[in-house]
């Protein structure tokens, strides 16, 4: 007996549910996996600023200061189409670490988040030292607008105010009044208070969220990386600038 070996066609509306239930599924499972990228991105972030935390302390502990990085010259205007060069600069920064042999490799210095700048840009192992825009910052000092960027030498109060909570919240200290010189005063007796911001990371402020709020990491001289709400770098309410923050200053879930 000869079997009949004819296959049946789908039809149009069977074709429709096939595509429409596989759309559905994509539907689900694309912001799904773009959480968990975003997710293992800022886990990154977190473990490459630990590491800077690291050898932050090892630098420290062989030339006696964190590496410079301060503006020149206060009054210097900002040119927002060069940052690098209209703030002048003075000093590699965190860079350092990686040119001394504190960091394996330069993208240790690179948020993974960081999409402005890629390999053949200058400022790709610059994401933790690159100007904020966004944060706020304190204008009492000549050296307030240069606060925006998130890593700093010093914030730009005196050493002579030591009563000062802000004081040692800096990296290091300014020469004492009367002097008005904005290079700080690298010596090995300076000592940042536990809470002083390194720098912050501003990437997964469009990506992770805290309490319904954008998302900063950032790194404190006791080594700790914390996420915190974007409002409190951001709006300066009740921080008053972004490089005031402390690690208690955040305790939503």
């Amino acid at each position: 007996m000869r079997r009949n070996t004819t296959t049946r066609a789908f039809t149009l509306i069977e074709m429709v549910v096939v595509m429409g239930i596989a759309a559905a599924l994509v539907a689900m499972t694309v912001p799904v996996a773009r959480n968990l990228s975003n997710s293992n991105k800022g886990l990154r972030c977190a473990s490459q600023l630990q590491r800077v935390s690291q050898a932050l302390r090892m630098y420290v502990l062989d030339e006696g200061a964190v590496p410079p990085y301060y503006p020149v010259d206060p009054s210097v205007a900002v040119n927002p189409a060069d940052p690098l060069d209209a703030d002048r600069m003075a000093g590699q920064g965190l860079w350092v670490l990686f040119v001394y042999g504190y960091l394996g490799g330069e993208s240790a210095l690179h948020c993974p988040a960081d999409h402005q700048h890629g390999r053949d840009n200058r400022l790709y192992a610059y994401s933790y030292m690159t100007r904020d825009e966004t944060a706020a910052i304190d204008g009492v000092t000549a050296y307030g607008a240069y606060n925006y960027h998130k890593y700093l030498s010093s914030r730009g109060v005196r050493s002579d105010s030591l009563a000062d909570a802000d004081v040692r919240r800096q990296l290091c200290a300014l020469p004492a009044s009367p002097s008005t010189s904005t290079v700080p005063e690298f010596t090995r007796e300076w000592h940042p208070d536990d809470s002083a911001v390194v720098t912050w990371c501003d990437h997964h402020a469009v990506s992770l969220k805290k309490g319904g709020d954008r998302v900063y990491q950032v790194l404190f001289w006791d080594g700790s990386v914390r996420r915190m709400r974007a409002s409190l770098l951001r709006d300066g309410d009740p921080i008053a600038a972004a490089w005031r923050v402390a690690p208690g200053d955040d305790d939503t879930p």
